[in-house]
């Protein structure tokens, strides 16, 4: 009889608990921000470079999880080739754009058409990654297709 009593003592408390860490799983989200942005440089007569740097507005962000592998060094990959947890955005006219993922290694890409663009590499032949486990904002995709050094 004492034992019956306990567990339904202990049974509101197990379901109370269980609730609270379903219900509390959108606090594992983190908050994610960045910018995209479109530099051009040119050299000009007398080896001088023009700098110009503008906000790439209402373009598609996208984050894959995980680090994504590079093929020589190409700044272009084909979307199909990327995994199947992908998260997209959008930028807004300063170039800013906001993601709210759950703990891990992401990659972030601009998208253009069927490809995404990335030109930040890690030196061991994947594209630049972030490890997100905590708030950031500082992650920046500088797109760099116009330009000419």
């Amino acid at each position: 009889m004492r034992y019956k009593n306990l567990f339904f003592l202990f049974l509101p408390i197990g379901l109370f608990l269980t609730l609270k860490i379903f219900s509390g799983r959108q606090s594992f989200l983190i908050n994610v921000q960045g910018r995209a942005e479109l530099l051009s440089a040119n050299v000009s007569k007398g080896e001088l470079i023009n700098f110009s740097l503008k906000p790439l507005e209402k373009f598609r962000i996208l984050a894959v999880l995980g680090k994504v592998e590079a093929l020589e060094s190409d700044v272009i990959i084909p979307l199909k080739r990327l995994s199947y947890k992908k998260f997209t955005t959008y930028t807004n006219s300063k170039g800013h754009f906001n993601l709210d993922l759950k703990p891990g290694i992401y990659t972030f890409f601009v998208i253009k058409e069927n490809n995404a663009y990335l030109n930040s590499f890690d030196g061991r032949g994947f594209y630049k990654s972030y490890k997100i486990f905590q708030k950031m904002d500082n992650i920046i995709i500088t797109v760099i297709s116009n330009s000419y050094f």
